[in-house]
């Protein structure tokens, strides 16, 4: 696993017909892209959340066209990178028909070479898009042309992509909430994730390293596609200064294999 700052309805029978059941989900403000962390730990060609603010929520394309947009400068400084190049031009996404879309883009999202890179690509779209509840698989066209094999490193995509083929490219462990530079640090905080292991460790700190809050939460299975298992923890903190920065380090397993969060003090 990379360290983030190393660069860091009711069920009613009605009738004889089945139950139906309706699942509401509430839009939280912002959206994730998922994007690079850069190499410079322990695992190559990571990818983790990073978060837009949005009144309403974003369309599929919105999704599609914040993730080819990039990093900010703020986290470029924290190790978030892209494999996407920027010259990419989003033609179109069509559906979603029985959880299928097909996202269109430009020459360049399929040129270059290096298996990692290329499904990194891959891998940054399947999972940008498929945070939308109504997606679960992605398809890809180049300048209007279904593809079957990806770059040149012929990487089969002649079916539907799903976020557990891309697992490899996941961190051992992954945080929810609080989110990457959104969420404030307030003196409680609901600890949210996913992890590979059956422990998650945390130490929350501030600039100076001063260790606010620490500890351990167990996982438990929650059906996740990719395999991890999900973590969620009430944890109080000591306050540090109003909008001082500071850093929510998680890890699993020893030697301590790290994921770094950083989040702003409330006020």
């Amino acid at each position: 696993m990379s360290v983030l700052l190393s660069a860091c309805g009711t069920d009613e029978p009605v009738a004889t017909t089945a139950a139906e059941t309706t699942t509401t989900v509430v839009y939280s403000g912002s959206y994730a892209a998922w994007l690079r962390l850069d190499p410079g730990g322990v695992r190559d060609g990571s990818i983790v959340p990073v978060y837009r603010p949005a009144p309403d929520a974003p369309t599929l394309e919105q999704r599609a066209r914040t993730l080819i947009a990039g990093y900010t400068f703020s986290e470029a400084g924290f190790g978030i990178g892209t494999a996407i190049p920027f010259d990419v031009e989003l033609l179109g996404v069509t559906g979603p028909l029985d959880g299928v879309v097909i996202v269109d883009l430009s020459a360049p999202f399929a040129e270059g070479s290096g298996l990692v890179e290329m499904e990194m690509r891959l891998a940054q779209m399947v999972f940008t898009l498929t945070e939308d509840p109504s997606v679960d698989r992605v398809s890809f066209s180049i300048d209007g042309t279904p593809v079957s094999e990806f770059s040149a490193e012929q990487i089969d995509v002649s079916t539907p992509l799903r976020r557990s083929d891309f697992a490899n490219h996941l961190e051992r462990v992954n945080l929810d909430s609080p989110r990457f530079l959104q969420d404030d640090l307030a003196s409680t905080i609901q600890l949210r994730g996913v992890a590979d292991a059956e422990v998650v460790s945390f130490e929350i700190v501030d600039s100076g390293g001063e260790v606010l809050a620490s500890g351990s939460v167990s996982t438990e299975d929650a059906g996740d596609p990719t395999g991890l298992m999900s973590f969620e923890a009430e944890v109080d903190i000591a306050s540090p200064a109003p909008g001082a920065l500071c850093l929510i380090h998680l890890w699993v397993d020893v030697p301590r294999q790290e994921l770094s969060v950083p989040v702003y003090a409330a006020g």
